[in-house]
Formats: C-alpha cells, sequence, structure tokens
C-alpha cells in the first residue's frame, strides 16, 4: 500500500538515510504528490548533509593545518632545534597562527548567530559615505605596502541609508579583504555609490585575475575557496562572503557579483535609502 510505503520510507531517513526515495511516478492524485513532496523533501536534506559533512571536513583541515605549525615550532624550541636568537621570530609564527585559528571559530560563530537570527538588527539612519572612508583607513597600511591604487566615487557629497550600521561596515570590510586578496600588485580597487530608486547601490571592484563562471555560484559557501593559488594571500578563512551574504539577506537587500576575463570583478549590494528632512 502506498501509505506504507511513504511511512517505511520515512521511518528510513528519520534514521539518517536521507537517499530514500518512494516510487510512485504514475500515481497523479493526493497520494502522489504526497510522494513527490516527500522525494523533494528527501533530496533537499540529503543536500545538507553533504554540506555538513563538507563543513566539518572544511574546518578540519583549517584548523590542523595551524595546529601542525603551533605544535611543529613549539616543540623544536623546546627540544633546541630552533635557537635562542630566532625563538622571536617562531615565536611570532606561532602567534600568528593562533590567531588565525582565533579569527575563523569566530566567524563561524558569527555566521551561525546571523544565520540563527541570533544577532539582533538595528536599523537606523547613518551616513555612508562617512563610513566607506573610515573604513578604508584600516586598509591603508596593505594599500601602500601593495601600492594597490584606491579609488572612491561617490553618487552625492552626503548619501544617507537605514541599515544597521555595524552590519554594514561588517559588509564593506569584508568586501575590501575580498578586494585586496585578489587584486594584482599595482593594480586598482574602486568603490562607487550610484542611486536605484530607493536603493543606494554600493560596488566594491578590484582589478586582477576574474572568477571562473563555474566558481559564481558557490562563492558565497562557507569555506569555498575558488582556488588556494589565487590570490596574494591564501590563509583567508572562506567565510568573509558566506557573512555578507547573510548580512544583506537579512535586511532584505540584494547582492551580485560580475567577473568576466580583462575586466574588473564586481561585487556590489544595495541597502536603503533614507531622506533627510528639511
Amino acid at each position: 500500500m502506498p501509505l506504507k510505503q511513504i511511512n517505511q520510507a520515512a521511518k528510513v531517513i528519520a534514521g539518517g538515510d536521507f537517499q530514500k526515495r518512494i516510487e510512485l511516478e504514475d500515481r497523479k492524485d493526493e497520494i502522489g504528490q504526497l510522494a513527490e513532496s516527500f522525494n523533494y523533501m528527501a533530496q533537499e536534506l540529503d543536500k545538507l548533509e553533504d554540506k555538513r559533512r563538507e563543513f566539518i571536513s572544511n574546518v578540519s583541515h583549517d584548523l590542523r593545518s595551524p595546529l601542525t605549525s603551533i605544535r611543529g615550532f613549539v616543540q623544536a624550541i623546546m627540544d633546541g632545534t630552533i635557537t635562542l636568537e630566532d625563538q622571536n621570530q617562531y615565536l611570532q609564527i606561532v602567534l600568528d597562527e593562533a590567531e588565525r585559528m582565533n579569527k575563523m571559530t569566530n566567524e563561524i560563530l558569527n555566521l551561525t548567530k546571523i544565520e540563527d537570527k541570533d544577532i539582533q538588527m538595528e536599523k537606523a539612519p547613518f551616513e555612508l559615505n562617512r563610513v566607506i572612508k573610515e573604513t578604508l583607513i584600516h586598509f591603508e597600511p596593505l594599500s601602500v605596502k601593495r601600492q594597490v591604487r584606491v579609488e572612491v566615487v561617490l553618487a552625492d557629497v552626503e548619501t544617507w541609508v537605514c541599515a544597521d550600521k555595524e552590519q554594514i561596515i561588517r559588509v564593506l570590510h569584508n568586501l575590501l579583504e575580498n578586494a585586496f586578496k585578489f587584486v594584482d600588485d599595482d593594480g586598482l580597487i574602486l568603490i562607487e555609490t550610484t542611486y536605484m530608486g530607493n536603493r543606494v547601490q554600493v560596488s566594491v571592484s578590484n582589478s586582477g585575475e576574474y572568477i571562473p563562471k563555474k566558481d559564481i555560484d558557490n562563492i558565497w559557501e562557507r569555506f569555498y575557496k575558488v582556488d588556494r593559488s589565487r590570490g596574494k594571500d591564501r590563509v583567508g578563512t572562506g567565510l568573509g562572503l558566506a557573512i555578507v551574504k547573510e548580512i544583506i539577506k537579512n535586511h532584505n537587500e540584494k547582492i551580485w557579483v560580475t567577473s568576466e576575463e580583462g575586466e574588473m570583478t564586481i561585487f556590489t549590494f544595495t541597502v536603503s535609502k533614507f531622506e533627510k528632512r528639511a
């Protein structure tokens, strides 16, 4: 009986086997529709399980690497392989790896909180141009070191928006961090704002290698890295763009990326415009 078959399949899936499917393709009635919905549910659960396994694998990989370095250098210091004169140099590496692990665990926690809506969003008016300029200040040393030219093109002298200021700062910081990771030395990063109806469109562009089409849809996934050989900084957590996407999603706004060979890679998001009263 179809209902008995559905009941048995439900128990199998409840036991963790998400590949179970119901074969009732010849049924066009409500039972057939139920079976079709059941199979769709099982398919989505199977995808979630694959992502869970991939997430655990990626976390394990990204934690194992710094832990191996820390253990190796500490052991070398303790057994005297590293001389006293060189100890500070290697202790700095240990500290950097510990900071990398701390950053990754914090970003995992923050992403989980954002996804679960545990971080309360506090929308309020603020002046976007000032936020952009203040965020750019943090990247001045890197810009000088890499000899990267940074240009800012603003839609107006003042641009007022309504959003969670701290979260938008996080979006800008992560997008700029990503742009500096992949911009070529002596390259260009462009931040631009334009009006689009009742929205402000913010774009962060960088010269350098483009993102292959096969990777465009996946760059928003946790720990996804386009190519570990790309970019000047290969020690990122792979969580920055996932956090950006969730923040913009929680604002009911949009974000997208365009990247073509020979052209700049452009990340663009929208934010609600705020009209100041005279």
